[in-house]
């Protein structure tokens, strides 16, 4: 960062679930220090975002208007089976549970109220949201089944996930976009990259790796990340996508970039 701050934004760790350790880092970083935002994990111990233990930390978040990227970890407890198709492949947590876990902590935080009572905290969450986009409309639908949600969320779920940034790592096809896209405002979705932990996709030999996704990889050659963008985005909104979309959310990021700060 003091050398390439004009390339890179930063993130601050909380020493979660320390909640007061927690709330004097948050303070820490983004007033002594000046970061950009706070990342967290969908839940510390089984104790998802929503828990109103973590209340003291969400107040000095919205104090500060803080953004704050979530990333999923995996539940208490892996249900994953093993995938037995030839060797003994263990389905590691990332491969479905990362996406659920994301779900629980995005309701999580709009069922007990964090949401509508902390709005200037900007809450992201990657890979398109997980299984969110498929899963709000049935998640809304419940108030019918269950009248008890109407009594704790009489305006229902929808606008709050609205609200919610995301970015498209892992998740930049037709299939994760557009569902998303028809939740939530277009200046709302990023890119983003899950690298250095998915390298292998960016990698010269991506296609030799995985030759049934020939076409829907990230393009060595050409140096373009997300190639399947292109069948829903036109090329003004790959380029609010890729890089517009995160500067108007990071205004320390742009005020770095010294042919933007000037204008």
């Amino acid at each position: 960062m003091r050398t390439r701050g004009d390339r890179f934004g930063i993130f601050a760790v909380t020493p979660m679930p320390d909640i007061e350790g927690a709330v004097a880092e948050v303070d820490r970083a983004l007033g002594e220090l000046d970061l950009d935002g706070i990342c967290l994990l969908t839940n510390y111990q089984g104790r998802y975002l929503g828990d109103p233990s973590f209340a003291p930390l969400y107040e000095v978040l919205d104090h500060h208007g803080a953004y704050v990227y979530v990333h999923p970890t995996g539940p208490e407890v892996n249900p994953a089976p093993k995938l037995r198709y030839g060797p003994d492949i263990p389905a590691l947590n990332f491969v479905y549970e990362y996406t659920f876990d994301a779900t629980r902590a995005m309701t999580s935080l709009i069922y007990n109220g964090v949401l509508r009572d902390h709005p200037n905290i900007r809450w992201h969450f990657t890979h398109c949201g997980g299984t969110l986009p498929f899963l709000s409309y049935r998640l809304a639908t419940l108030h019918a089944f269950f009248p008890p949600f109407n009594s704790v969320l009489p305006e229902g779920p929808l606008d709050h996930i609205s609200r919610l940034y995301f970015d498209d790592a892992q998740a930049f096809t037709a299939a994760q976009l557009l569902p998303l896209a028809s939740l939530v405002p277009a200046d709302h979705i990023m890119f983003g990259s899950d690298w250095p932990a998915v390298h292998n996709l960016f990698e010269a030999d991506n296609v030799e790796q995985m030759p049934f996704l020939e076409g829907r990889l990230p393009d060595p050659r050409t140096g373009d990340p997300e190639p399947p963008v292109d069948s829903v985005y036109s090329p003004h909104q790959r380029i609010a996508l890729e890089r517009t979309n995160a500067l108007a959310q990071f205004p320390k990021l742009r005020a770095r970039i010294p042919r933007l700060s000037r204008h």
